[in-house]
């Protein structure tokens, strides 16, 4: 029996214990990469979770500016033209799709909820007279998961989970924004 405490003692210690987590993956969370993560795909990412349940999750990057505007995506698409900002690159799922996030105080009925004043907007609806990138964002692609992979890439450590808002989606330095939500090890670690 006293060579079982040990063995237990240690498994206990390995086995994250679900109930002291900080956070938990859902909507409106994000997901930032830790150094465990080390494709150039997710590398220093931090992506936004648009969806999260026992069905998989779906997500968008929201620190991958491109050079391409919406426009030259998707000309075809009425206001598109008006828009004053860049696309993001928002993950490898489906490079052919594209995805707008708005910060809005009257979204319509069509926008979907994502956190705060943040709705996820269907491309046929842009609004009018709001085409600056300080309130609408245009993503190409997404990040996805199958059903449990996404918490088993947590398990092990790949994602840090804090609270989004809209300050971080929303960002003037996209490019900065993962140095400062990452925990000052991860970034100590990468940067040597």
């Amino acid at each position: 029996m006293r060579c079982l405490l040990p063995i237990l003692a240690i498994c206990c210690c390995v086995i994250p214990d679900d109930s002291t987590a900080d956070e938990k993956p859902a909507t409106g969370m994000l997901l930032v990469a830790t150094d465990e993560v080390r494709g150039s795909s997710f590398f220093h990412t931090v992506i936004l979770l648009l969806h999260y349940d026992e069905s998989g999750a779906l997500g968008l990057v929201i620190n991958r500016p491109t050079e391409a505007t919406p426009d030259e995506l998707l000309p075809e698409l009425e206001g598109i033209e008006d828009y004053t900002g860049m696309t993001y690159w928002g993950g490898p799922v489906r490079l052919a799709s594209m995805r707008a996030l708005h910060r809005t105080d009257s979204p319509t009925d069509d926008e979907i909820f994502v956190l705060d004043k943040v709705y996820q907007m269907p491309l046929d609806t842009l609004p009018t007279g709001d085409k600056n990138q300080e309130n609408l964002r245009f993503f190409i692609g997404y990040a996805g998961w199958s059903p449990g992979q996404l918490d088993r890439e947590i398990f092990f450590g790949s994602w840090d989970i804090i609270p989004a808002t809209e300050e971080n989606i929303f960002t003037d330095n996209p490019d900065t924004i993962w140095e400062t939500l990452s925990p000052p090890q991860s970034y100590r670690a990468s940067a040597e």
